[in-house]
């Protein structure tokens, strides 16, 4: 672990898909991760309704994939998702 005077500072635009997988990553090679994100929730583009204003997804959405093969396999996966 690096001490603070040399310890690298990244900072992530958006909490999307590929925004917190990178900060995942970078935070377990020690980096000094901040995430900033538009909007209230984690999920950039994918979450209806969100409040950033930039949602490009509609209600009657289907997506033809399991969590389990959308989703990798290190990453939390949420109780309440099929």
């Amino acid at each position: 672990m690096k001490n603070e005077s040399t310890a690298s500072k990244v900072a992530i635009v958006g909490a999307g898909n590929s925004g917190v997988v990178c900060a995942k990553v970078l935070g377990q090679q020690g980096l000094d991760v901040a995430v900033f994100e538009k909007g209230s929730q984690l999920g950039g583009l994918w979450i209806f309704g969100n409040d950033n204003g930039m949602s490009s997804i509609c209600r009657s959405l289907n997506i033809n994939t399991s969590t389990s093969t959308s989703t990798s396999n290190r990453m939390v996966q949420l109780p309440d998702c099929p």
